[in-house]
């Protein structure tokens, strides 16, 4: 039970940082989107029209 308790408080803690760690490494960043990763691949798939704004 206690083990069960420590698995889930760990992961609660855990989860957000890894989240980002997996969002930067496919090349979202704080500072927008990497060129020629798979974050711009994922862009122009939701941002399909040119619309001369910042992911076009």
């Amino acid at each position: 039970l206690m083990g069960g308790v420590l698995s889930t408080a760990g992961l609660a803690i855990l989860a957000p940082s890894l989240a980002v760690v997996i969002v930067n490494a496919i090349g979202f960043t704080s500072a927008g989107v990497l060129k020629m990763t798979l974050a711009t691949t994922i862009q122009s798939v939701f941002h399909q029209a040119y619309t001369s704004g910042l992911f076009s």
